[in-house]
């Protein structure tokens, strides 16, 4: 591009020489010529740049504070001016420095623009690429060029405490994790101690009991059976409402991620399935590379579309063992076939269990409580579905997100 000093010398040039031929004045032609010439000149000669801006952490929590930095040096053989500048994604705040830079480098010199940014919102973002702005030896003529390519770092929600989950197995599913039962059975946490009967292993014999008491005793164990959960996940438009940090969508991926991992770790099969303007299910599997495929493809869920969760059954149910637990994750807003996707799945004997992020009580919270008497009603009607959900076989536990998780799974979707 260029500068105004260029445009006047140009202009000059071919202005000098026009009238220099027009009235055979040679002095004014030459001095055309040299104005033209002395343009090309730097037109040809451009200083050259080389810059280098690695990104340090590829995976980071919310919250998390990340130092980035790019090396710039001149590679060209004379002093030049440039201007350096790196592309943040508008999620971030820089918290510390300032991703741009004016620097004049002689050949050889190098020069380093440091900065720190905070990832308060989970996802997937591009950094870069890194825009330069050159100017040539005389500032007549600048270009903005892109030198280096973009940079990709993934912002992980942190993790839930969750103690215990409203999760029960029915059958036994072989080679894969357990669930304790709280019933006598086979299993390696200690139960109860009961009389000796015919037929009980002498290894189960509790001998110091035997002796204090005069007479067999033999050890319980707590029943362990498997557990086979199918998250699913409301990622609809209406889950967006709220802000950018709090809303329904936020609190869901924080839970999803944290139930299954709880899960995960205790060698259960555990699958995925998203619903927004499309349906993305990940297959059940066990393992700490299901935890990442998982937790990958929760961060980069964004609120969008209105597909049912009706839908999103139909299209999961070959994906569903006989059995299962399905667990849903949504808010209850704006969906009208949750009663009967209940339905659906109680005749076809799936546990449902329902964790609600309720959106009233988000609002109320960014509003301070000044959103009129509308929400009582509302309010009214999301307790009705929530019976009516209950009436038809579901544990629902509608979630008070200033609760933190933990309360609300060990409450375990008992009313009031």
């Amino acid at each position: 591009m260029w500068t105004m000093k260029a445009a006047t010398l140009a202009t000059a040039g071919v202005l000098s020489g026009t009238a220099g031929f027009l009235i055979g004045d040679y002095q004014l032609l030459v001095l055309g010529v040299i104005f033209l010439s002395f343009l090309a000149l730097n037109q040809m000669f451009r200083p050259a740049i080389a810059v280098d801006r690695p990104i340090p952490y590829y995976k980071v929590f919310e919250g998390d504070l990340v130092d980035l930095f790019a090396v710039v040096r001149n590679a060209g053989s004379r002093p030049a001016l440039f201007e350096v500048y790196d592309s943040v994604p508008t999620q971030m705040r820089i918290a510390a420095g300032d991703n741009s830079m004016l620097a004049h480098l002689v050949p050889g010199e190098e020069a380093a623009m440091a900065y720190t940014v905070e990832t308060p919102l989970r996802g997937h973002y591009v950094f870069g690429p890194v825009m330069v702005r050159r100017r040539d030896y005389s500032n007549l003529f600048f270009d903005e060029e892109r030198l280096v390519e973009q940079g990709y770092l993934s912002v992980y929600p942190r993790l839930e405490e969750v103690r215990t989950l409203p999760v029960r197995s029915r059958y036994m599913i072989p080679y894969f994790g357990t669930i304790g039962r709280r019933q006598a059975g086979l299993g390696s946490e200690f139960y109860y101690i009961r009389d000796y009967i015919m037929g009980d292993a002498f290894k189960r014999i509790n001998w110091k009991a035997s002796v204090r008491h005069r007479k067999w005793l033999v050890n319980e164990y707590e029943k362990e059976h498997l557990c086979d959960v199918m998250l699913f996940v409301d990622a609809r438009a209406v889950s967006g409402f709220g802000s950018p940090l709090r809303n329904p969508l936020e609190y869901s991926v924080k839970a999803a991620i944290s139930i299954s991992t709880h899960l995960l770790k205790s060698r259960n099969e555990v699958g995925l399935v998203t619903y927004n303007d499309e349906v993305k299910a990940i297959f059940p599997s066990i393992g700490e590379r299901q935890v990442q495929v998982m937790t990958s493809a929760l961060v980069g869920t964004y609120a969008r579309g209105d597909i049912p969760l009706m839908t999103a059954v139909e299209l999961a149910m070959p994906h569903l063992h006989p059995r299962c637990t399905v667990f849903v994750i949504s808010s209850l807003d704006g969906d009208d076939t949750l009663v009967r996707t209940v339905q659906l799945m109680r005749d076809r004997n799936y546990e449902v269990v329902f964790l609600s992020p309720s959106l009233l009580d988000i609002e109320r919270d960014l509003l301070e409580g000044t959103i009129g008497n509308r929400p009582e009603m509302i309010g009214q009607e999301r307790d009705n579905l929530i019976c009516e959900l209950r009436a038809r076989g579901a544990v629902v536990m509608d979630w008070d997100c200033r609760q933190p998780l933990y309360r609300v799974l060990d409450k375990g979707g008992v009313a009031g």
